[in-house]
C-alpha cells in the first residue's frame, strides 16, 4: 500500500525543492539549457521522490538514492535524445551535470526521508 504522506513529502515537496535547486546550480555553471532540459531536470527529480516514496528496497538508504539517481536521470536523458536522435545533442556538460546532481539529490531525497519517517515515529510514540 502506497503512504500517500510519504509521497506528497518525497515526490512534491522535496522532489520539486532539489529540482529547483538543480535548475538554478547547473544554470549558474553552464547557460546552454533549453526550456525542455529545465523542465526535465525538475519533473526527473519529482520522478525521483515518488520513487523514493513507493519502492522499499532492501539496502541502505545511501545506495537506494544514488541507483535511483541513475536510474530515472539515465531514463529522462535517452527520452530527451529521442527527439533528436542524439544521445547528447551538444550538451555533454549538461547531461554529466544532469547525472551527478541527480545522484547527490537522490542521495539527499533518501536522507531527508529518512529524517521525515524518523520525525513521524517520533512523534506517534509520544
Amino acid at each position: 500500500m502506497i503512504d500517500w504522506k510519504k509521497m506528497k513529502s518525497a515526490a512534491l515537496e522535496w522532489g520539486l525543492f532539489f529540482g529547483i535547486v538543480t535548475w538554478l546550480f547547473a544554470t549558474a555553471i553552464t547557460n546552454e539549457f533549453t526550456s525542455a532540459a529545465v523542465w526535465g531536470m525538475i519533473i526527473s527529480r519529482v520522478v525521483m521522490g515518488a520513487v523514493t516514496a513507493v519502492i522499499a528496497w532492501t539496502v541502505p538508504w545511501w545506495i537506494r538514492g544514488a541507483v535511483t539517481g541513475i536510474g530515472v536521470n539515465l531514463l529522462f536523458a535517452a527520452l530527451s535524445a529521442l527527439p533528436s536522435g542524439s544521445f547528447f545533442d551538444g550538451w555533454r556538460v549538461g547531461f554529466t551535470l544532469m547525472l551527478v546532481t541527480g545522484i547527490v539529490a537522490g542521495i539527499l531525497l533518501e536522507l531527508a526521508m529518512l529524517h521525515r519517517e524518523k520525525q513521524l515515529a517520533a512523534h506517534t510514540s509520544r
